[in-house]
């Protein structure tokens, strides 16, 4: 029977053992060697005779375990009757009996024992079923909702979370990443004092143990170290959700250099498609281009060149990767819309960012998108809120969670990009006439669609929130970037009524869209702060949200938004360092 806990000396010693690996508190201090060989394996028993005739296969799901069960001295004693597979749990009952030496037994007995050293190397080989005789794996596999039946968690995770259930037990530090990410979660559903307290702990021992990694390693990062910085993020948002500290940097840096060492390429392009979008709206609020705003990954993502082939990863492969070309350019999009802005005398950047927009929008995958919403999702009579049913009489209900998340990440994607390029129309209208852009007309209606599209899909991705909370979080960013959408129609009718007289003709009708377009961007708001309630993070007002919303525009950064975040130490815990750019002066501030 497995089973964890003291270290080999502290057992040995009948000590107190505060179980820290790879090496206990008391060994550190005493400076001995630590080990944790107890309980890692389970060696097999094997009965002769009547009385109890079973042996119970071991639960870990070692290859060489089978073989050496029939060694050679077993081969010459027992033989295989009968096999039965266990009625809880994995493994199972072998039946062993005496046998002779003669050579057709002997051949019999070698047969046996290639046939369970094969049936090993299949239980093996199986994610993630053939890792739950690991306390660890077993409570991973847990909270990435791939228990729950009927679900598909492992396409709206990403097929990542299989190689950390792989790879649990090889390093310590993908093992403290994975406790690190136990304990947020914990924490998260049972938000008591002890368990936000070893929740701290768990991430300053990880933070510590992936820093160190970090600073060693040279050249392409192993498996191991990329693992356990997705398993930090993904930890982050359950520790803090309102705090900028996502890990999504560092993860994107160690991704830039190519596939990790070790690490499958389907692993790898899982990590990239569940990292971009984070990446990319980071950029956006630091005011620098995409990590993967690459000519690597914009060759590997060129939709007009790209052939799914070996990297098949999911069914809207096509879809994803498309999107993925067109959104991790947006922030260099906004950084020449940002200096032309700034330096008005600039004309080549100007150009840039003309050839830019126009170049994205023949890119624009709206064709495939809208092939995928028909196919995939389906429409259910029932508003997102009663307040604007007669605005947004129905929602979308989709056959996975993946065409969810395409489907959501693509309308952001349109909706940055026609902010953008409304901003060129009211900066630059001669150059932007003469550039051939679509027209304000054009942009703005396809811009209102894409919310509506957003805020339609919300009662689904809230349907998830007990069984995988990241659903509605995983909204939340299109959502709260749609706000932007009904503030420009809002401000562009109320300008306009602005130039109407009182008793004109269209006065009135003019005067509904107003009303319609105040009423939805209040909805919208109050959708986000549910989201962030639940999450336990303060409500946003309406001006902080609208104070956002040029910044996504191309509009310059305000002093008050984080450069760059950092982990330090400070009294035994990490503590996050965001460092402020202020004109000239740098200035620190910790929290």
């Amino acid at each position: 029977m497995t089973r964890l806990g003291k270290c080999d000396i502290c057992r040995s010693r009948k000590v107190k053992c505060d179980e820290i690996k790879p090496v206990c508190g008391a060994c550190v201090k005493k400076n001995r060697p630590c080990a944790y060989s107890y309980g890692q394996t389970t060696d097999d028993v094997y009965n002769a005779g009547t009385s109890t005739p079973t042996q119970p296969d071991s639960a870990t799901p070692r290859a060489q375990d089978p073989a050496r069960c029939f060694s050679t001295d077993h081969q010459g004693r027992l033989q295989v009757t009968s096999t039965r597979k266990a009625g809880k749990g994995h493994g199972a009952f072998h039946v062993l009996t005496l046998m002779s030496r003669s050579k057709k037994g002997e051949r019999s007995r070698q047969a046996a024992a290639q046939d369970i050293q094969q049936e090993a190397l299949s239980r093996a080989s199986l994610s993630p079923s053939s890792l739950d005789y690991n306390a660890l794996g077993a409570r991973l596999h847990h909270i990435f909702g791939l228990h729950t039946p009927n679900s598909d968690a492992r396409s709206f995770h990403g097929t990542w979370t299989e190689a950390v259930l792989r790879r649990l037990g090889s390093s310590a530090l993908l093992d403290s990443a994975a406790e690190y990410a136990l304990k947020t979660v914990e924490a998260y559903r049972s938000p008591t004092f002890s368990a936000e307290r070893a929740a701290l702990f768990s991430r300053s021992r990880a933070l510590q143990s992936l820093r160190e990694r970090v600073e060693r390693y040279h050249g392409e990062p192993s498996h191991d170290l990329v693992l356990a910085a997705k398993l930090h993020q993904f930890a982050e948002v359950y520790m803090d959700v309102g705090k900028y500290a996502t890990h999504c940097l560092g993860l994107s840096e160690l991704l830039k250099m190519g596939a990790a060492v070790g690490l499958d390429e389907e692993y790898h392009f899982s990590l990239v498609h569940n990292t971009y979008f984070d990446e990319a709206a980071e950029a956006f609020l630091t005011g620098r281009p995409s990590i993967y705003d690459t000519t690597h990954y914009l060759s590997l993502t060129d939709p007009l060149t790209f052939r799914p082939g070996p990297l098949r990863l999911f069914e809207t492969q096509m879809e994803s990767v498309a999107t993925m070309h067109c959104l991790v350019q947006l922030p260099r999009l906004a950084c020449f819309i940002r200096r032309s802005l700034t330096k008005p005398g600039d004309i080549h950047t100007l150009k840039l960012a003309l050839s830019l927009a126009k170049h994205l929008w023949a890119l624009d995958p709206s064709s495939i998108i809208d092939l995928l919403v028909q196919t995939s999702a389906t429409v259910i009579p029932t508003p997102p809120a009663p307040e604007i049913e007669d605005i947004v009489p129905c929602t979308f209900a989709y056959d996975s969670l993946q065409a969810m998340l395409v489907c959501t990440r693509y309308w952001s994607l349109h909706i940055h990009l026609c902010a953008l390029i409304q901003t060129m129309w009211n900066h630059f209208p001669d150059e932007c006439t003469d550039s051939s852009l679509p027209s304000p007309d054009v942009v703005q209606n396809d811009e209102i669609q894409a919310a509506t599209y957003i805020i339609q899909s919300l009662p689904f991705a809230t349907s998830f929130s007990d069984s995988i909370p990241l659903v509605p979080l995983r909204v939340l960013a299109p959502l709260a970037l749609s706000v932007g959408s009904w503030y420009r129609l809002l401000r562009r009718h109320t300008n306009e009524l602005a130039s109407l007289s009182l008793g004109s003709d269209r006065y009135g009708d003019v005067a509904k869209k107003v009303e319609k377009a105040n009423r939805m961007e209040e909805c919208v708001i109050e959708k986000c702060n549910q989201i962030h309630e639940w999450w336990g993070v303060g409500r946003a007002e309406r001006d902080r949200f609208e104070a956002l919303i040029p910044l996504m525009a191309g509009a310059e950064i305000p002093n008050w938004m984080p450069n760059r975040v950092s982990w330090e130490k400070a009294r035994a815990l990490m503590v996050m360092q965001g460092t402020y750019v202020c004109g000239s002066a740098v200035e620190d501030g910790v929290g």
